[in-house]
C-alpha cells in the first residue's frame, strides 16, 4: 500500500472514531463507504483535530475536488442562463442598426400603446381615458415591483407559496411530479380598483408544484423549461385554447406554475363520471371539434404536445375545453433538449480535471470495458485507453440548429402512436393519432387497443391493422365516424394531415422528377427539409364529413353540451375530494390483494410509488459528488424561471384582450 493510500485509510478510520462529531455539517465529504448525502464533518473541525500532515493533504485534495464540482455547476448554470436569455427574441432589448445600438420598445411601452389604441376605439370621454391610463401605470409599477421581489427574495421552505402572494385552499390532484392545489391570491398588489368598476372577490388559481430533485434525477430539466417557455409564449399570443399561465417561480425544493383554474375539472371526469363512459355522436362531435382546435393552436405555435389524452383537456366555466400539461411538449429548440445541459456540465468537469465515475453499476461497466479493451488487439493508441468525456469528444449542439423531428419515446401507452412506440423519428402527426383514440373512446367507452398489460397494449398498437375493430354492441355509429377513426388510426403516411408532411417522408431524387423515401438517419441532418410540425395540418381533418355543420371560426361561441353548475368560483364539485386524493396514493399498495388484476394506470402508479428510479444523469449517480451536484442544481439549474403575468386592470372584454398579454 502506498503512503498516500495508507494516510487516507488513517483519515477514514478517524472519521469513525468516537471523537468525531458527525452531526456538524458545513461541507460534505464523501468516501467510498459513506453515502453521498451523509454528513461527515466540517473541514475546519477536521483540520483542528489530530490530523497528520498526510491526512491534511488528502483532506485538502478532496476538498478541492468538491469545490471544482461546485464551481463547474455554477459556471454551467450561468452560461446556460445567458445563452438562453439572449437567444430568446421575446427578451431581446437591444437591436443593431447602422453600427449603433438602439434601445427597442419595452414590453411596458407596447402594452401602453395597445391600451391607448383600445381606449381610442371605445370612444369613451377623454377624462375617463386618462383615468384608465393612470390606473394602468400604477398597476404596471406594482406588477414590476412584485416580479423583482419574486426574483430577489430567498424563499424559505414551506413559506414560498405565501411569500409569492398565494394561499393554499385545497389539493386538487397528486402525481409523480408533485401536486396540483387550488390557491387564492391573498395579496392585492393593485393600488386601487379600476375606475367605474365594482370590487371583486379574490381570484383563485390552480398551482402545480413540481419537485426539483425528482425532475433532475429523471433528466426532465429541459422539459420543465420547455413547458414554462411554451406557456409564456401563449400568453403573448393571447391564446384561446390553452390554459393560461399566471405566474412561475421557485424555491430551493420546488418549482411552481400558477394557472387559471378551470372549474369544470378534466374531460376524463366528464366522460367516465357524468356521461357514464359513452357520449352520443353529436356530443362527441362537438367535443372532438374543440380538441382539434386545441391541437391546431398548439401546432400553430410550432409545438407537438405528445401527451394528448382526456386528462389533459380541462373544462372551463362556460363548458369549453382548454388543453394543458405541456411537460412532454416538443418544439426542436436546442435549449429544450437535455443534451444541451449535459454537454455544458460534462465539458466543464473535464476542463477542471474532475473524474466522474458514476455509481457502482457504472464502475463495474467501466471495469468490464477496460478488461475488454486490454484483451483486444491494439490498432492505435495505448492498450489500456479508456473512453472518457472530453471537451473535444463532446459535440456541442449548434446554437442555430433546431431539431426538425422528435425521437423520444414519451406519452401514455394507450394513446401513443405506433411510430413513437417503435422508436422512430416522428412529427406532429402523432397528436392526431391520439385524437383518433379519443374519438373511439367517446363512442365505444374504451380505448381500441386496451390490454391488461402495458406491453401487450403497445404490441396491439404496433399491429393496429389486425387489432383495430369496431364492436357491434353498444350505440350505433355513422359511417362518417368510423371513416374518421380509420383515417386517424392508420400509417402516418396515409393519416389525415399527412399531405402537409410530404417532405418529412419523401424528397426529390437527383433528376428532380421522382420522389424517393428519406432514410431515417438522414432526418437528423441540418439540411433536412422536413418540419417537426405544420401550423395548418388540421385542414384535412376539419374538412372531413364527420364535422359537417361545425362552424370552426365561431365554435368558441357555441353553447356547450355540458356547463358546470357551481355556486361560487372556488367550488371543487367536479374534482375528487381532498381526503380521497391524499389517501389514495399512500394506501394503494396496502389495499391491493395479490390475486387482484390491476389496470395499466394502477400498475403505473404502483411502480412509480414502490420503485425509486436510478438517476439518468451520471453526475447525479456518482458516489462521491452526487450530493454536491444535487445541492448546486436545486439552487441554480432553473435561473430565469420566474415570471408573472401583468395584472389585468381592464374589465371589459376588449380591454382584457389588449392587456392580458404577458411580457413579449
Amino acid at each position: 500500500m502506498s503512503p498516500a493510500s495508507d494516510a487516507f485509510s488513517g483519515f477514514r478510520s478517524r472519521l469513525s472514531s468516537p471523537r468525531t462529531n458527525i452531526h456538524q455539517l458545513d461541507t460534505t465529504v464523501c468516501t467510498d463507504d459513506v453515502s453521498p448525502l451523509t454528513p461527515v464533518q466540517t473541514w475546519n473541525d477536521m483540520i483542528r483535530k489530530n490530523a497528520t500532515t498526510s491526512d491534511l493533504y488528502m483532506i485538502r485534495k478532496s476538498k478541492r475536488s468538491y469545490e471544482r464540482v461546485a464551481i463547474a455547476e455554477r459556471v454551467a448554470a450561468t452560461k446556460i442562463f445567458f445563452e438562453t436569455y439572449y437567444d430568446d427574441t421575446k427578451f431581446e432589448a437591444l437591436v443593431t442598426c447602422k453600427m449603433a445600438i438602439k434601445k427597442a420598445q419595452s414590453p411596458r411601452s407596447l402594452r401602453r400603446l395597445k391600451a391607448e389604441q383600445a381606449l381610442y376605439l371605445t370612444g369613451i370621454p377623454a377624462e375617463q381615458q386618462r383615468a384608465w391610463l393612470e390606473h394602468m401605470s400604477a398597476e404596471e409599477s406594482c406588477h414590476l415591483r412584485h416580479v423583482r421581489l419574486l426574483k430577489a427574495r430567498r424563499a424559505i421552505e414551506g413559506e414560498s407559496v405565501s411569500a409569492a402572494g398565494y394561499e393554499t385552499v385545497r389539493v386538487l390532484g397528486k402525481g409523480s411530479f408533485g401536486t396540483v392545489s387550488l390557491v387564492r391570491d391573498h395579496q392585492n398588489h393593485s393600488t386601487r380598483s379600476p375606475p367605474h368598476s365594482k370590487q371583486h372577490r379574490q381570484p383563485v388559481y390552480a398551482m402545480k408544484v413540481i419537485k426539483k430533485a425528482e425532475m433532475l434525477r429523471s433528466c426532465q430539466e429541459a422539459h420543465l423549461r420547455a413547458e414554462r417557455d411554451f406557456l409564456v409564449s401563449c400568453i403573448g399570443a393571447n391564446s384561446r385554447w390553452v390554459v393560461p399561465l399566471v405566474a412561475s417561480f421557485q424555491d430551493p425544493n420546488n418549482l411552481y406554475l400558477v394557472m387559471d383554474f378551470q372549474i369544470g375539472g378534466d374531460f376524463l371526469h366528464l366522460l367516465e363520471g357524468i356521461a357514464k363512459g359513452v357520449l352520443c355522436e353529436d356530443d362527441a362531435k362537438w367535443y372532438l371539434a374543440e380538441m382539434v382546435l386545441c391541437i391546431e393552436e398548439t401546432h400553430k405555435y410550432k409545438w407537438i404536445h405528445r401527451d394528448v389524452k382526456p386528462d389533459n383537456f380541462l373544462i372551463s366555466s362556460s363548458g369549453h375545453l382548454k388543453i394543458s400539461d405541456f411537460g412532454l411538449a416538443f418544439d426542436g429548440h436546442w435549449a429544450h433538449t437535455q443534451r444541451y445541459y449535459n454537454e455544458h456540465r460534462l465539458s466543464l468537469m473535464d476542463k477542471l480535471g474532475v473524474r466522474i465515475r458514476g455509481d457502482q453499476q457504472d464502475r463495474e461497466a467501466a471495469g468490464q470495458q477496460l478488461t475488454k479493451s486490454r484483451s483486444m488487439p491494439t490498432i492505435a493508441g495505448p492498450p489500456d485507453a479508456v473512453v472518457s468525456v472530453t471537451s473535444e469528444s463532446v459535440r456541442r449542439t449548434p446554437r442555430l440548429h433546431h431539431r426538425k423531428v422528435a425521437r423520444s419515446i414519451v406519452g401514455t401507452s394507450q394513446y401513443m402512436a405506433p411510430e413513437v412506440i417503435n422508436g422512430r423519428l416522428y412529427d406532429g402527426r402523432c397528436d392526431w393519432w391520439s385524437i383518433g383514440i379519443m374519438l373511439y373512446e367517446c363512442l365505444y367507452g374504451r380505448t381500441p387497443f386496451y390490454r391488461e398489460d402495458r406491453e401487450a397494449t403497445k404490441l396491439a398498437i404496433v399491429h393496429f391493422p389486425e387489432t383495430l375493430d369496431f364492436p357491434d354492441d353498444g350505440q350505433p355509429t355513422t359511417p362518417a365516424a368510423r371513416d374518421l377513426i380509420q383515417g386517424l388510426l392508420t400509417h402516418r403516411r396515409q393519416r389525415l394531415s399527412a399531405e402537409h408532411y410530404k417532405f418529412n417522408d419523401f424528397k426529390y431524387d437527383a433528376s428532380g422528377r421522382a420522389m424517393v423515401c428519406i432514410p431515417n438517419e438522414d432526418k437528423l441532418a441540418c439540411d433536412y427539409a422536413g418540419r417537426a410540425v405544420h401550423p395548418n395540418d388540421a385542414t384535412a381533418i376539419k374538412r372531413h364529413p364527420f364535422f359537417r355543420g361545425i362552424d370552426w371560426n365561431n365554435h368558441h361561441r357555441m353553447p356547450a353540451p355540458f356547463v358546470p353548475e357551481v355556486r361560487h368560483g372556488e367550488s371543487t364539485r367536479y374534482f375528487e375530494s381532498e381526503e380521497q386524493i391524499l389517501n389514495d396514493c399512500s394506501s394503494l399498495a396496502e389495499s391491493i390483494k395479490p390475486d387482484v388484476v390491476l389496470d395499466d394506470k394502477t400498475k403505473e402508479r404502483l411502480e412509480m410509488k414502490q420503485q425509486r428510479k436510478r438517476p439518468r444523469d451520471r453526475l447525479l449517480r456518482d458516489l462521491d459528488f452526487a450530493g454536491t451536484v444535487m445541492a448546486e442544481r436545486t439552487k441554480s439549474a432553473f435561473w430565469g424561471y420566474t415570471w408573472k403575468r401583468p395584472t389585468t386592470w381592464a374589465y371589459s372584454d376588449q380591454l382584457r384582450t389588449m392587456f392580458d398579454v404577458g411580457l413579449e
